[in-house]
């Protein structure tokens, strides 16, 4: 029924593997191409599946299946049979995920397209236009990479626990820091402030910088008991709060640039895609 309203509906034809496992169904869906259906029972698995290279594998690239051949596995059937000590030895913690994978094992179960998982960091970063030599250029960065950030905090209904900064000189050499705040926040100013700190602390601008970065760790889910540090007070922390929301309005409905903080107009560190410490 699938198969028959994809093509009747997009003009386009698929090919589908159904089994007792999420692996051995992907599989499947590349066994019979084109239009097809290929069904994988525990029979079907032994006189066929475990024939096939390993390569086949879902999660076995061209490196881990030179990593099995060097141990004498070649098939997906002589991975199913591998010492499970010796392959986690090799693999790690992918070598017992890729037996259980090859037994039919795996109990991982199906997510829907709508699932969404929370994200366990949050970070911003870029490469400035010139090397940064000045704290207030560092700063102007940190408040743009900080309101990022925070509106995907927002979005995600989270609270920041603990600040990271990662620095990156002209030769290349990066470095990170962290801290942990007195208080989970989403506050952009709190979190630049921060992020400032670390900063001067640990020397940052000894050498000029070619970027910088903001990082988010510890988040967890906001809830209306917000608790404050010691040294915070619930009066300032709400007219902040306030004028986050009517900033973040004012750009939602007239664009990022509608609104600018001062200190950000002339900002040589543009935002640039999460994740700051991919290399």
């Amino acid at each position: 029924k699938i198969r028959n309203r994809v093509k009747n509906e997009c003009g386009v034809t698929v090919s589908v593997g159904v089994s007792f496992t999420k692996t051995l169904a992907k599989l499947g869906s590349d066994i019979k191409k084109p239009d097809a259906v290929t069904v994988i029972d525990k029979s079907y698995l032994k006189n066929v599946i475990y024939k096939m290279p390993c390569s086949d594998l879902l999660m076995v690239g061209r490196s881990t299946a030179k990593t099995l051949k060097s141990m004498g596995i070649f098939t997906i059937g002589d991975l199913a049979a591998a010492n499970e000590t010796a392959l986690i030895g090799k693999l790690g913690k992918n070598g017992q995920t890729l037996i259980k994978m090859a037994r039919g094992e795996d109990t991982e179960a199906v997510k829907s397209y709508f699932e969404h998982e929370k994200p366990k960091s949050i970070g911003h970063s870029a490469t400035a236009e010139k090397d940064l030599t000045e704290e207030g250029e560092v700063f102007a960065a940190f408040i743009e990479f900080s309101e990022g950030i925070c509106y995907k905090l927002r979005k995600e209904n989270l609270l920041a626990g603990t600040v990271a900064i990662h620095t990156l000189t002209g030769d290349f050499e990066g470095r990170e820091y962290r801290t942990p705040l007195e208080a989970p926040t989403d506050l952009s100013m709190t979190i630049a402030k921060a992020a400032m700190e670390l900063f001067k602390k640990n020397n940052c601008l000894s050498v000029p910088l070619r970027a910088v970065g903001v990082r988010v760790v510890n988040l967890t889910e906001k809830t209306d008991a917000m608790q404050l540090s010691l040294f915070e007070n619930a009066d300032e922390i709400k007219a902040e709060q306030n004028l986050e929301k009517e900033i973040l309005d004012i750009r939602n409905k007239y664009g990022d640039n509608s609104l600018k903080r001062a200190v950000c107009i002339n900002n040589k560190a543009k935002p640039s895609s999460p994740g700051f410490y991919k290399k």
